[in-house]
């Protein structure tokens, strides 16, 4: 049983106890995921070896579901040098089955039978490409889909930032400005939405500071923690400072890899389901475990890279007011 507290003008998600004068024979559980059929095969030329940042919205009518695909997949294993890059979207009415659209915008190859909403070219590479619907209700029709893509000036020194791109349909981009020159390193998801709650802009982005010794986890072997922090702006031009998230008295430096941050609808919640990532000391043994595609195993071994080392997990996190977690 839950004994509420005084009446609330406003819809509430019961992620805690805070909202409970007392608590009786109850307590909030996390059920573990069953695994279900997948909702959409990425087996198509254009989508490469390496398919993710998968995001899906609503639009009024049907979900979308936007990822990126990259590496070639008839020749040999380009990921890392950037050889191909697209991003793509499928369309379901029930949020379970996705179909690839025609949309004939971008030519693969020789044919624009595809469902490519974005493309730099054989050459170009891109990281990222963060999409969300602007619900501000002064936004431009043409501007209704924004993304930010990280991007490097490659100048002395070198800096980095996140172009902003605008779109009327969701299918077509055009760029519309650079923002927050040299305040990040942006090389994963930088999540963007319109939140009604302080009629701004939110931008959870990523950045790295320096590991302090004294919070260090076990096994850990770099010198450098990636870190999620926050900004705000009004027009989506001008932006504040970013500022790191408080995370309380726990000052374990975890590596958290994406944000995955989301503003619950129509209320006061904030929900990010991030990667907590480690990096862990060399071990040779599990690379005989790989897959071996195009050569990816000994690629991976002769750089002494992550492959069979770097272990992830998801992490859930909340807020009221987004940035204490």
């Amino acid at each position: 049983m839950l004994e509420r507290k005084a009446a609330m003008d406003k819809r509430t998600v019961l992620w805690d106890m805070s909202l409970a004068d007392s608590v009786k024979s109850v307590r909030i559980k996390m059920h573990k995921p069953i695994r279900k059929n997948s909702v959409l095969e990425c087996n198509a030329p254009w989508e490469g070896e390496h398919c993710g940042y998968g995001q899906v919205m609503y639009d009024g009518e049907k979900f979308r579901l936007y990822y990126r695909g990259a590496g070639a997949n008839d020749g040999p294993w380009k990921l890392e040098n950037g050889s191909h890059s697209v991003l793509c979207v499928a369309y379901s009415k029930d949020g379970k089955h996705f179909e690839k659209p025609d949309l004939g915008i971008y030519e693969y190859k020789g044919s624009k039978r595809n469902n490519i909403v974005f493309m730099l070219g054989e050459k170009a590479y891109f990281d990222n490409f963060a999409i969300f619907i602007d619900t501000n209700p002064n936004c431009p029709k043409d501007a209704k889909y924004k993304a930010v893509s990280s991007y490097r000036v490659q100048k002395e020194p070198e800096i980095y930032c996140l172009k902003v791109f605008k779109s009327a349909d969701g299918l077509r981009f055009e760029e519309a400005g650079r923002i927050l020159d040299g305040k990040g390193a942006f090389d994963s998801m930088n999540i963007a939405f319109w939140d009604e709650r302080l009629n701004k802009y939110c931008l959870y982005m990523r950045d790295y500071h320096s590991l302090n010794p004294e919070h260090k986890i076990e096994y850990e072997r770099e010198t450098h923690v990636r870190d999620i922090r926050v900004t705000y702006s009004d027009d989506f031009v001008n932006w504040t400072e970013p500022e790191f998230l408080d995370y309380g008295e726990d000052k374990t430096e975890f590596q958290l890899y994406t944000n995955g941050m989301m503003k619950y609808y129509r209320a006061d919640m904030y929900v990010g389901i991030s990667t907590r990532y480690i990096d862990r000391s060399l071990d040779s043994i599990n690379y005989k475990y790989l897959p071996d595609l195009h050569g990816y195993r000994e690629i991976m071994k002769a750089r002494k890279d992550r492959g069979a080392i770097a272990m992830t997990d998801a992490l859930i996190m909340t807020t009221k007011d987004g940035i204490h977690f």
